[in-house]
This record gives structure tokens, sequence and C-alpha cells, in this order.
């Protein structure tokens, strides 16, 4: 895979996103960091409706990434291929609205996906 053309980026306090040309499909990046739990839901709504803003500007064909610190407990229940059973503790608010987003947009919240050591 080839980079060509002009790359952009652009970010703000809570999301940065660069896009790579390449001679196939482009490949889109976002890093997100979600408000941590001293913030209230609303800003961390708006972190998500910007986050839907940018991801209307991607191409069906590009290839997109989105990754980052959610701040949230997604839990041990697996949810269709959204959620693995690989998750770690209950579920909270913040983890819900995780879950619901990546179904909807047909995400799979990957550090779910493998077992991993059980911190704290």
């Amino acid at each position: 895979m080839g980079i060509k053309g002009k790359n952009s980026l652009l970010f703000n306090d809570r999301i940065m996103l660069i896009k790579l040309k390449t001679d196939e499909n482009d490949l889109v990046i976002v890093q997100t960091y979600m408000p941590t739990s001293g913030y209230k839901d609303e800003e961390v709504e708006e972190i998500y409706e910007q986050l839907e803003e940018e991801m209307e500007n991607v191409r069906k064909n590009d290839n997109l990434i989105i990754l980052g610190d959610w701040n949230t407990v997604v839990g041990e229940r697996q949810e269709g291929d959204a959620v693995g059973k690989c998750g770690l503790r209950v579920r909270n608010n913040r983890g819900k609205r995780l879950t619901d987003f990546s179904k909807e947009n047909e995400f799979v919240i990957t550090n779910t996906i493998f077992q991993q050591h059980r911190r704290r």
C-alpha cells in the first residue's frame, strides 16, 4: 500500500483524525479521548456528536479505525459482534453508550475480543 497525494490532519481537545491517501482505499484513523467520570454526560454526548460528524465525511470504501481512551466499562457480557466475551467488570452507563455506538456503526470493541489480565 503506497501513500500518495495530500494527507490530512484534524484535531481538537478530544479528537484527532488523520487521513492517509493510499493507492487503493484511503486509511482514516481517529484517536479520541473521552471525558472522565467527573464530567457531565452532556459533554460526553458532545464528543459522540463530533465523532459522528467526522464519520459522515469518511467515504464508504475508506478504511476507518477509531481508537482511544473511552473512559468506560463495557463489562463481561457479549453483545453481538460489537462486544466480545472478554470485557471486564459490570457495564456502566457510558459503557452502554459505547456499546450502542459500536452496534449502530458496526464497530467492534476489540479489547473485549481477547483474554486479558484481570486488572484491578
